[in-house]
């Protein structure tokens, strides 16, 4: 952490915005990861998408493939477990108390992203 974020951190002061948002997001996607399968049981929808998708690379002979690198049909499978998987994150953020986190997900999800990636580079300068 380079010397500016170590003296905002030891004053007391706020973070920066997208700092504390990388924080938030961090954090609630740990509490979700200790329960994907609960997540994937109260959704069979996105099981159904992955048990597609895993048939679609087994026809391949392969475990998966970049983003934007497989088949149509998987690259249309991935967009939509993207889409259900950020309406279940965003319920989770929203039964965790963080709305706006909530908000950005599942309607901006470009801008939560770069404030995410602008948030983490905030911790790995120095």
């Amino acid at each position: 952490m380079e010397n500016a974020a170590l003296a905002i951190l030891q004053a007391g002061s706020l973070l920066p915005a997208d700092a504390m948002l990388f924080i938030a997001s961090a954090w609630v996607d740990l509490a979700i990861s200790d329960d994907f399968d609960r997540y994937l049981d109260e959704d069979p929808g996105l099981v159904e998408i992955l048990e597609s998708m895993s048939m679609i690379c087994e026809a391949h002979g392969v475990e998966g493939w970049p983003p934007g690198k497989g088949p149509q049909e998987f690259e249309t499978l991935r967009a939509e477990w993207a889409h259900e998987w950020r309406k279940t994150r965003a319920s989770y953020y929203r039964q965790q108390e963080q709305p706006v986190l909530a908000w950005l997900i599942q309607n901006d999800f470009a801008q939560f992203t770069r404030r995410f990636h602008n948030g983490a580079q905030f911790f790995k300068r120095g």
